[in-house]
């Protein structure tokens, strides 16, 4: 049996044919981003839809080719970014990236949007929330949309993930759990509807949420049909192809520095886990990881930032976590990471003397392939 999997990332989209019984990647292409529309405002990031709907689907006719029975399509993706569409999955926006700097132009009292949202979360309620904010949040890029008085009536956000579902099916964009970290109530594992309130952004129409990995919509290509599985986050995708066990800790090296645990228990820190695989929950702790300054451009005000992330994730680890309960450290890089992995590997070490292993590139595909194999 096949299925395919496609890898949406900043700067490639990447597609793979899997094997399911031999359990391999058969044969993997991938092609650019497409790049960024010209000529827009300084700090805008936007991308032309139709070329992203175009590259991905000449990489599944591309590697679809020989086949002609029905086929799964799982999608995994970095969540952050935004685009509008209709409820027949038409875009009415560009794509606003994950490299648009909309949200941190000051305003009104020389504040950001991003200042400006963050100041109305006021509820403790809401900090968990706040933690997973960056510069290219999906809330964050809507709440200035809608505060520029440029966020029309009757439109669906959706990521990018989710639009190519949307658009090649025709249908209402949907959202997987994983895709929403940082959006939804992870009490009810729905919409956090209080805290979009409080923003002004209680009426905005929002993707139905996708409760399991079920299909969700299917086209026609060729011969064959597309049976499109929800989209999932490059995180929870990354983790199950790295093999992350019970006995290990996550961290996340991106715009932001998550710290992952597979959750055990039903106690009160499950309030702030997230659904994971397999009935398990991921119990997460957010830091901003760009106030800490770690551009790499001054090596020596590197050194120390790098000390400092150190430092920083020691004091979570021992106060949050206990860390001495874990066997092993797995890290999970990305393309947007700018700092040393092998250093940062060999200081956690230092620290700890545990085993720091750290994920292989094509992680995120090998996570749809284990999903195609249960599925």
């Amino acid at each position: 049996m096949k299925s395919l999997g496609i890898d949406i990332q900043p700067k490639s989209i990447t597609a793979a044919l899997f094997d399911v019984g031999g359990n391999k990647l058969e044969r993997q292409h991938h092609i650019p981003f497409p790049p960024a529309i010209n000529d827009l405002p300084l700090g805008l990031h936007e991308v032309s839809p139709a070329q992203i709907i175009q590259g991905v689907m000449a990489l599944l006719n591309d590697l679809c080719h020989p086949i002609t029975d029905d086929i799964d399509v799982w999608i995994t993706s970095r969540t952050g970014g935004v685009i509008l569409v209709d409820d027949l999955g038409r875009a009415k926006s560009n794509f606003i990236t994950w490299e648009d700097q909309r949200t941190v132009r000051k305003g009104l009292l020389d504040k950001t949007f991003l200042d400006r949202l963050t100041e109305q979360w006021v509820d403790p309620r809401f900090q968990h929330l706040k933690n997973e904010l960056s510069t290219s949040s999906f809330l964050a890029l809507l709440y200035a949309l809608s505060e520029e008085e440029v966020l029309p009536d009757g439109v669906l956000p959706l990521s990018i993930a989710d639009f190519v579902v949307s658009n090649l099916c025709r249908q209402p964009g949907q959202i997987h759990p994983s895709m929403a970290i940082g959006l939804m109530d992870t009490e009810t594992n729905d919409w956090f509807y209080k805290a979009l309130e409080r923003i002004g952004l209680g009426d905005l129409w929002l993707p139905e949420v996708s409760r399991n990995l079920a299909p969700i919509g299917s086209c026609s290509s060729g011969q064959r049909r597309m049976n499109f599985r929800p989209t999932l986050s490059e995180m929870h995708t990354s983790l199950l192809g790295s093999d992350f066990a019970p006995t290990e800790i996550a961290i996340q090296l991106s715009d932001k520095l998550r710290i992952s645990t597979i959750h055990r228990g039903n106690g009160k820190s499950a309030q702030h886990s997230v659904p994971y695989f397999e009935q398990q929950r991921l119990l997460c702790h957010t830091l901003p990881i760009h106030a800490m300054g770690l551009s790499g451009e001054d090596n020596d005000a590197y050194g120390e930032s790098l000390n400092a992330l150190i430092a920083v994730l020691q004091s979570v680890l021992d106060r949050l976590l206990e860390a001495s309960q874990y066997g092993s450290i797995l890290l999970l890089n990305s393309p947007q990471n700018t700092m040393d992995v092998e250093q940062i590997s060999f200081l956690l070490h230092q620290k700890y003397n545990k085993p720091v292993r750290v994920a292989d590139s094509s992680s995120t595909l090998t996570g749809l392939l284990k999903l195609a194999q249960s599925h």
